[in-house]
């Protein structure tokens, strides 16, 4: 560890100025035999930017160098659900960037990264952060099944359940109850408060098939109809 101890605190006092503007702390792993250095806020909140300080054992020298360093780069995409202010962030994959200028020069890309990433908050319970990909990509294909002029609701109960509801154009309410995040359980579905089916399924196109489904049901909608009185 000793080969890595000054870079550790080169990190420190190089980006003060970001880490402070963002309240990121600076966190060491050995991989490998090389460090990686993380930035986190806490266990929910992180930069997807990391850095790579390579070992001796390929470097060959006495002591780790910031000309021989590597950014390694979480690639996130937003998915906003609609405009109801709650987005899900999806991990797409990685890239690695393996910098081949000066100690400074490199010093002043990482810094840029740092800047010009957006934090990232995944987990659960985070205000305005949905933690189901699930709910995440069938949000749109609900939107398309439910109408044009029919308004989804995203929602979050106190125990941390998941779930769109929307009051279709015939005037029944529905709900889509999700599981917890990556776990294989059905999303449950239902009209009027009355459970009418369960969608085991990863794909959010599947969901809005069924939601489709029943939308328009012409019992459902039958029964909807006002009764003329004698």
């Amino acid at each position: 560890m000793f080969y890595f101890k000054h870079v550790v605190a080169e990190v420190k006092e190089t980006f003060a100025p970001i880490l402070e503007k963002y309240g990121l702390k600076v966190s060491a792993v050995m991989e490998d035999g090389d460090l990686r250095v993380d930035f986190d806020i806490d266990k929910k909140s992180f930069s997807p930017v990391s850095i790579r300080f390579f070992g001796r054992a390929t470097t060959k020298q006495k002591l780790a160098s910031w000309e021989n360093v590597e950014v390694e780069m979480e690639c996130y995409y937003p998915i906003d659900l609609g405009d109801t202010g709650w987005r899900y962030w999806e991990l797409q994959g990685t890239r690695d960037y393996e910098l081949d200028g000066t100690a400074e020069e490199n010093k002043r890309a990482i810094a840029e990264w740092l800047e010009d990433i957006e934090i990232i908050q995944a987990g659960e319970n985070i205000p305005n952060i949905v933690s189901s990909p699930l709910i995440a990509e069938a949000y749109e294909h609900v939107e398309l099944a439910a109408g044009l002029d029919v308004t989804v609701e995203f929602r979050r109960d106190e125990q941390g359940k998941e779930s769109l509801r929307f009051v279709s154009e015939h005037g029944r309410e529905f709900v889509l109850e999700f599981p917890p995040a990556f776990e294989n359980q059905d999303v449950v579905l239902l009209i009027d408060g009355q459970e009418v089916d369960r969608i085991n399924t990863h794909r959010g196109r599947d969901v809005g098939r069924a939601v489709d489904k029943w939308v328009h049901d012409r019992s459902i909608q039958r029964r909807e109809q006002p009764q003329s009185g004698k």
